[in-house]
């Protein structure tokens, strides 16, 4: 991995996408305390089961990365094809 991309990723996650991603969480919080009987509602917990999901993600691309950046490629390259195209496809 070239520094320049190394350096663009983690401006990304430090910059962007964690800070981001807080915020989402704690106003999902607020919105849950502001108005408890959302708790009893089928869509919130699909909504959480989501939000769990795409946290689970997060990590794991962090880890990924990480592990990728000291050399250790430990996925293959049609697991990395498969990791990068199966989200996406589940929006069309």
């Amino acid at each position: 991995m070239t520094p320049a991309i190394s350096l663009r990723w983690r401006w990304v996650v430090r910059i962007i996408t964690n800070p981001a991603a807080m915020v989402a969480a704690l106003a999902g919080l607020a919105m849950i305390f502001m108005l408890p009987s959302l708790v009893h509602e089928t869509w919130l917990w699909v909504k959480l089961a989501g939000v769990a999901g795409l946290a689970a993600y997060h990590i794991f691309a962090i880890v990924t990365y990480r592990r990728f950046s000291v050399g250790d490629y430990f996925l293959s390259e049609k697991a990395c094809r498969f990791i990068n195209e199966v989200p996406r496809s589940c929006f069309l």
